[in-house]
Formats: C-alpha cells, structure tokens, sequence
C-alpha cells in the first residue's frame, strides 16, 4: 500500500483506546498529555469527583512549564461540561495548608532574610573599613563576615565610623590578634 493511500484513513481517537495515566505520583509529562487526551476524549469523566482529581493532580505532578500548564488546564476546563468546569475551577483554586509546612516555610524565610540583613551589614562595614583605609588583617575580614550577630556588626559600625585605629573597632582581646 503507498504511503498516500495510508493518508485518505483519518486517525481517530476516541475514549476507548485512550490509555489511562499513571498515579500522580509517578506523573510525568507524558502522563499529563494522556490526562488531557483522557479529558478531551472522554476517557477520563469529569462529571467524577475521581476523574476531576485524577487529571489535575497528574498534570500537577508532573513539573510542567507555567504556559504548559496554563494551557492544559485551558484545554481540560474547555473540554468539560458546565457542572464539572465549576468543580474543576472550584479544585483549581483550592489552597490546601499545612500548618507544619507553613510554619517551616516561615521559619525559612526568617532565617534566610536574617542571614541576608547580616551579610549586608558585613559588607557595609568592611566598606566603611575600606573607605577609612584601614588595612584589615585575614582574621578579621573572615570573623566580619562570619558574623551574624546584628548587634555586633552595628556595633562595630559605630565603632568604625569614628576609630582612629582598627583597635578601637577590634580590640585586641576580642580580635584573636
């Protein structure tokens, strides 16, 4: 048979022959495109609770691009009927919060915007350093940086901004000179 005879037969697809994703947790890019085939198609009915969850935690689970996600998600809430695009949209706007991960999460950004004020006062303190000429040892530079204590940097920031000599910012008991 020649290749254009192959192409009078159109290629249909149809619910039936549709093949099912894999659980979400195991989703992956591939999984998403049958989900929305499966939602296209009708092979997967999103008039079910079941089959409403099952597309979206696959098409979620599977790391897809934003556009790529925004546009299966267009393709599936497009492909259902009003009752279920209600509940699709209702389960696509669901934030789900875990008090555990919440917390953490916060704890994170606390600890990580702390780490951030310090090394920002480290660098404007070796700068006023700098900018006044002193010649600042090794040990010195590494304990400013090291340094996340806030009080401490403000300190010898005072400290640096008036110091006729690095004594009078570090002195020598504190310094490990």
């Amino acid at each position: 048979m020649s290749r254009r005879a192959d192409c009078r037969w159109p290629l249909v697809i149809d619910a039936p022959p549709t093949p099912t994703p894999t659980p979400p947790t195991l989703a992956c890019a591939v999984d998403a495109e049958l989900a929305v085939l499966g939602a296209l198609t009708g092979a997967i009915d999103l008039e079910i609770d079941e089959g409403r969850r099952l597309v979206l935690a696959t098409i979620a689970a599977a790391g897809l691009s934003d556009d790529r996600l925004g546009t299966y998600a267009h393709l599936i809430r497009a492909a259902a009927p009003g009752s279920a695009r209600e509940a699709l949209e209702a389960l696509m706007s669901t934030v789900f919060k875990d008090e555990f991960v919440e917390r953490y999460i916060a704890e994170g950004r606390a600890k990580g915007e702390a780490e951030g004020r310090a090394k920002g006062q480290a660098a404007m303190l070796l700068w006023i350093l700098a900018a006044r000429d002193f010649d600042l040892p090794d040990g010195i530079r590494e304990r400013v940086l090291a340094c996340a204590d806030l009080d401490q940097l403000g300190a010898w920031a005072d400290a640096a901004a008036t110091a006729r000599s690095l004594d009078e910012v570090f002195p020598s008991d504190e310094s490990g000179r």
